[in-house]
Formats: C-alpha cells, structure tokens, sequence
C-alpha cells in the first residue's frame, strides 16, 4: 500500500484579511506582508522534491503558490475547486463591521448556512475526501504533493479527516492556521494522519 505526502500551506495574508473582511470564495489579493509570509512558505519548502502542486482556484492561493513554486520551476501548478474556501453566502465579501457578527459566529458554531446559501463543514468534507483520495489514486509511493488552501478549509481537514483536533469548526481558523503556515499531513496504511502540526514557516521543520 501506498505512501504519500501531504504539505499544506495556508495562503499568506490578503488585502480582506487586513481590513476584517470575510473572504470565503470572494476574490482578494495578497498583500505585502502575505507575499513576505508566501516567500518565508517557501524558503522552508524549497528543499522538499515535490512530485505535484494543486492550488485552490481563488487567487490568493495562486499566488502563493506560484511564489512557493519559484524553487520548484519543474511543476505546472494545478487549480482545483475541491480545495478552495468555505463559501459563507450572504456574509461572503462582507466587512465584519457591516453584518451581524454575533450571528456570523452562532452559525459557524451551529453549522446554520443553508437559509442563507453558505456551505457547512460536512459539505467540505465531501469535496476535501474527494479531492484527497483522487491525489492517492493518482500519486506513486513516497510522492510529496504541494497543496496550497485556506484557514476555513483546513478547519474541517484537520478535524474530520485527520481528527487531529476537536471543537475547532467554530473557531477562527488564524489561531490555528495562521497565513502562511505550513502544515505536513499523510496517507499511509489506508488512513490520512497528521505528521506535523501547523507552523508558521520560520518554525516548520521536515526532518524526514
């Protein structure tokens, strides 16, 4: 059976992340400190061989991916819809100061976004096991796989298909997750597990 390896990077910091803004599927920059935070993603994985690299297809994970990849001028990078943001419907490209925020965060910890068109953490986890088990599928023994996300995405993979910690899916996901961290992850024995727990990348070690 198979092993590989999964390095997952949150997009670094964004123009709507500065200014309190709720991306989800909204588009948004990088801005200058995220491009910094990309560079530093990629300082600490330019040593790592990867065998293929997939981006969400929102533009901030692009470009961060494309910075990450300077090292690694042998990849094209691939886009997949699977991996991108949870979309928060009506509250999504919204600044926090103009919505009901109490109610933003009472539907994150309910899971309450059916009636206002958002996407719940079990609807991500279909399209993330989806995504994941096609990369498997795809992939050699030992292959390394450069995946390049977002914080809300990386909730419900860290806490449904890795069940590495609980009671996160409420939460903001920059306390555990911060832009430009680095997270390594693996599938082995039929199973997905966590290898090393998110860092931001001046911390991030690989020492396989």
């Amino acid at each position: 059976m198979k092993t590989v390896n999964f390095f997952l990077v949150r997009h670094g910091e964004t123009i709507a992340n500065a200014n309190g803004i709720i991306s989800g599927i909204s588009p948004t920059d990088l801005n200058e400190h995220g491009k910094q935070q990309a560079q530093d993603a990629a300082e600490s994985l330019k040593n790592i061989k990867f065998n293929r690299a997939i981006a969400s297809t929102l533009s901030r994970a692009i470009e961060t991916a494309e910075i990450v990849l300077q090292y690694h001028p042998y990849l094209k990078l691939e886009q997949d819809t699977r991996i991108r943001e949870k979309n928060f419907g009506l509250y999504d490209g919204k600044p926090g100061k103009t919505i009901d925020i109490d109610d933003f965060w009472a539907r994150k910890r309910e899971e309450r976004w059916a009636d206002i068109g958002g996407e719940t953490s079990d609807e991500i986890e279909v399209r993330c096991r989806e995504a994941l088990n096609q990369y498997v599928e795809e992939a050699n023994d030992n292959d390394n796989i450069l995946l390049v996300s977002h914080g809300n995405f990386s909730l419900v993979l860290i806490n449904r298909v890795l069940k590495a910690m609980e009671d996160v899916l409420g939460g903001d996901p920059k306390h555990i997750f911060p832009n430009g961290s680095i997270t390594k992850f693996r599938y082995e024995n039929g199973e997905f597990k966590i290898v090393i727990m998110p860092k931001v990348a001046s911390e991030f070690v690989d020492e396989e």
